[in-house]
């Protein structure tokens, strides 16, 4: 599990019939400083995070 910061929601045109009325969220991993930053990932919402919380990701 990873502890992450959300920092904005993605929008699609047509999405896969699994993620309708499912909200995609950007999380920017939160990591120790002097620790190498990490790529950003792409999360599905199931707790209603919004931008700025911190969330846990699986």
């Amino acid at each position: 599990m990873n502890l992450g910061k959300v920092i904005g929601t993605v929008v699609t045109t047509i999405s896969h019939p699994d993620y309708k009325n499912r909200r995609l969220l950007v999380v920017q991993p939160l990591t120790l400083p002097g620790d190498p930053p990490q790529g950003d990932y792409i999360a599905v919402d199931n707790t209603h995070a919004g931008i700025g919380d911190t969330v846990l990701v699986n």
